[in-house]
């Protein structure tokens, strides 16, 4: 559930971009990777259709002290 409630969190930012389903998936992977999701659902499994961009990811969630 939690996946398909990011899905919804990203759906207008996705939309604008023009994001692929696969860039989509894999931002969505970067919420169980890159935040502290990873230890709420720390048996998360990865989409394997997944393309993650980190810098799109941070970009998109402006998340304070994140890399750049």
């Amino acid at each position: 559930i939690a996946h398909e409630i990011i899905h919804l969190a990203i759906y207008n930012k996705a939309k604008k971009l023009k994001l692929n389903y696969e860039q989509i998936e894999g931002l969505v992977d970067l919420f169980f990777i890159e935040t502290k999701l990873k230890d709420i659902f720390p048996n998360y499994k990865i989409q394997n259709i997944g393309d993650s961009n980190k810098k799109l990811f941070y970009k998109i969630i402006k998340i304070k002290n994140s890399p750049k």
